[in-house]
């Protein structure tokens, strides 16, 4: 027999043993997931020794599943749906003043519900073009006119159009994250430094032009809204629900600038619309595996999206600045944009679950370790598979539960077990020393 004062209470079936250790299971799962938090906290830090791999795991995310398994309107060329009824996106591509004025005007005519504006008119050139293109904004009835705004923690100027040109209702037009240009743009921010974003303050606009009731989720955007407007700086953020990329070639809610000032163009057909102003390249028509190609190069106002084609490894971004505003817009007219679930309940639906699989897989570490290995990493694939679809599920009926910290719980509580077996038994070796007894689930003989 060896050393030890060992309890074989596994041996008398898992029901019992759970009663009877039930103490020792939850000590076990608190002990691994300080742990764990630890070495996610770890991960969170800016070292940058750990930065590839940190802005590796931000970048990916389960749901990106979602857009894979529910293609976008965009790739179901048989039944092309509008993107949205009441929006229009018009495309200024690398136009003038004079040229945008010209745009305006004739959108003026078929008299849009909101012009919005995702372009920033801030120098003093082309006097002759900044008279133009006043007189056009002049004419609009409505117009919601971008900022960039100063993306720190305190009130500060942005970057604004012009004093002449500065019309309108002002929205910041900043995309979030620190490094957007670099990452993949998931979620939108409504409101920061006392002002309300370009796609929300265009669609809520639009929503009291035209009387629309709003349903649940607007209302609760709407009162938040009027809330954190009154601060400075908000971390208020929600989901994108991504739906479609805007196309001529799949979609007839985007216009080329070079289409509206084609003298076929009905510009009644805005009537009552909102319509959206902003860059987005000079359009090719070559196609790429079926999808529209919008240019041949990258754009500096091109950003990463779930809709790219690479779930990881993405290296060429794949949507305009102002093809994520029409998707935020959309969201918002519909009020069905993701809402994400707390982190906290993501780790504590992993801890749970960790400490229900406890008892099973320490009798297999114990009393059939020969079994071990083989069950446990069938069952870490299994539930790993399961939680991510039910990410997904969820994610699909509006709201995003975070995948990623029940799956990495699943996959380090085995590796965790031989640690704090060994740490039992030096315990255990220590006590024998002193003549004095521990019980524990552990100390059976394999």
């Amino acid at each position: 027999m060896a050393d030890y004062c060992y309890v074989r209470c596994m041996k008398h079936g898992l029901g019992q043993s759970y009663r009877s250790n039930w103490l020792e299971y939850f000590i076990f799962n608190f002990c691994c997931f300080a742990v764990i938090l630890g070495i996610a906290f770890f991960f969170k830090t800016n070292l940058k020794p750990l930065h590839p791999l940190k802005k590796g795991l931000d970048d990916f995310s389960f749901t990106d599943i979602y857009y894979k398994i529910n293609k976008p309107d965009y790739e179901l060329s048989k039944h092309r749906i509008p993107a949205q009824p009441e929006l229009y996106v018009v495309n200024i591509g690398t136009l003038n003043r004079a040229g945008i004025a010209e745009v305006i005007d004739i959108i003026n005519e078929g008299e849009p519900a909101v012009l919005s504006l995702d372009v920033v008119f801030h120098e003093k050139v082309d006097t002759t073009g900044t008279a133009a293109l006043l007189k056009a904004m002049k004419i609009s009835e409505t117009i919601v006119q971008g900022y960039i705004s100063d993306d720190g923690e305190y009130c500060a100027d942005g970057i604004y159009s012009m004093d002449a040109l500065r019309i309108g209702k002002e929205a910041f037009i900043n995309l979030p994250g620190s490094d957007p240009v670099n990452t993949v743009i998931r979620y939108f921010k409504p409101f920061h430094n006392k002002d309300i974003g370009l796609a929300t303050n265009t669609a809520f606009t639009y929503l009291e032009k035209t009387g629309t009731s709003l349903n649940h989720r607007q209302t609760k955007l709407k009162e938040a809204t009027e809330k954190e407007t009154e601060k400075c700086y908000s971390k208020k953020k929600y989901t994108i629900r991504f739906n479609r990329l805007l196309s001529e070639v799949y979609n007839n809610q985007f216009i080329n600038h070079t289409d509206v000032t084609d003298g076929d163009f009905d510009p009644s057909v805005l009537k009552g619309k909102i319509v959206l102003l902003g860059y987005r390249g000079e359009m090719q028509l070559e196609n790429v595996d079926g999808l529209p190609q919008i240019h041949p190069e990258i754009d500096e106002d091109m950003y990463f999206t779930p809709l790219n084609k690479n779930m990881t490894g993405r290296s060429y971004p794949d949507m305009y600045g102002v093809d994520i505003q029409a998707n935020i817009i959309s969201n918002v007219l519909r009020g069905n944009y993701i809402i994400k679930i707390s982190d906290v309940w993501s780790w504590v639906i992993a801890f749970l679950l960790c400490l229900i699989l406890s008892p099973l897989m320490i009798y297999f570490f114990v009393n059939q370790h020969i079994w071990f290995h083989i069950v446990a990493k069938l069952l870490q694939l299994f539930l790993s598979i399961v939680f991510v679809m039910i990410g997904v599920v969820v994610y699909a009926n509006g709201f995003y539960l975070n995948s990623k910290p029940i799956v990495i719980s699943i996959i380090l509580i085995v590796d965790l077990m031989y640690f704090y077996d060994a740490f039992v038994k030096f315990i255990a070796h220590r006590r024998q020393k002193q003549n004095k007894e521990m019980q524990s689930v552990f100390l059976v003989e394999h």
